[in-house]
């Protein structure tokens, strides 16, 4: 079975661009119940301080499985050990990992609305 590293960018985060909570929700739910133990690893990069403040105070009631799949990464030294460890330069961001060759640039309306999702599952 293939894992996934999701990663989410909080490197421009501010309180006037915070997502609903109920959409943060919806996305753990999704990938809960629709890609039961796909997630290899999750990393969260440049996560402002009350992040990494909560995560203390609920990491104790977390099963050791998923808390070890967490990452919290901040810094270009750090993004190259951890980020670099596990993806490749020329499959990275900028964003992830200092020196990436990958673009920011993503057509989201394409990628949503164009790709076959149904007929790429049924494929595999």
């Amino acid at each position: 079975v293939e894992k996934v590293c999701v990663v989410f960018d909080f490197g421009r985060y501010s309180s006037k661009l915070r997502p609903p909570l109920g959409l943060s929700k919806e996305l753990q739910f999704c990938l809960r119940d629709h890609y039961p133990e796909r997630v290899g690893r999750v990393l969260l990069i440049d996560t402002p301080f009350i992040f990494r403040a909560f995560w203390t105070l609920i990491r104790p009631f977390i099963d050791p499985n998923t808390k070890n799949k967490i990452s919290f990464i901040s810094g270009e030294e750090e993004k190259r050990m951890v980020v670099g460890s596990i993806i490749e330069e020329k499959d990275a961001m900028p964003f992830m990992l200092p020196g990436a060759k990958l673009t920011n640039d993503v057509d989201i309306d394409a990628y949503l609305h164009s790709t076959p999702f149904d007929r790429m599952a049924e494929e595999d």
